[in-house]
């Protein structure tokens, strides 16, 4: 938090009782962090919830860039990978799988493109692979998700989902 550009490469985060890889602001004075993720790993996020919080894999908020690439992110109490606020995201190669929650909806995703009201994030996914969640995309109202190259898997949200 609070750091104007983080560049993590070749990072594992396993077992994390939070979010494997997380960015946002340390407060409203502060600047958003703009990330790249290259060839990280995050597996083993959280634990079975009591309550409504939610681990992800990877997550970017406020109104932070982040570039994934080659990445892989698996087995998560929360969406694998969720982007949230005005984030603008670009994933290429990344892996998003096994949200280990049951709940049938967006926090039962593998790609997950915002999350309140008011949210504006966008999201595009070039030769990912999503899997062995409820929803492979889900993008909340005014947030879209651009895909190429994959499967998205069943798509769900009443945000904008299309091939670019």
């Amino acid at each position: 938090q609070g750091v104007a550009t983080a560049i993590i490469n070749n990072c594992r985060a396993f077992n994390c009782e939070g979010d494997g890889f997380s960015y946002s602001q340390q407060d409203i004075t502060s600047p958003s962090t703009n990330a790249v993720e290259i060839n990280c790993r995050a597996y083993n996020m959280g634990y079975a919830a009591t309550n409504s919080a939610t681990q992800n894999g990877s997550t970017q908020h406020a109104d932070g860039r982040i570039i994934r690439v080659n990445s892989q992110y698996q087995y998560t109490y929360g969406p694998v990978v969720a982007d949230i606020g005005s984030t603008q995201t670009w994933a290429l190669g990344v892996s998003a799988l096994d949200c280990m929650l049951t709940s049938a909806d967006s926090q039962d995703s593998c790609f997950q493109s915002g999350d309140v009201g008011g949210d504006t994030t966008k999201m595009w996914l070039d030769s990912c692979m999503q899997g062995g969640s409820n929803y492979g995309l889900w993008a909340s109202a005014g947030c879209q998700i651009r895909y190429r190259n994959m499967t998205p898997g069943s798509i769900d949200g009443a945000g904008s989902v299309a091939t670019y």
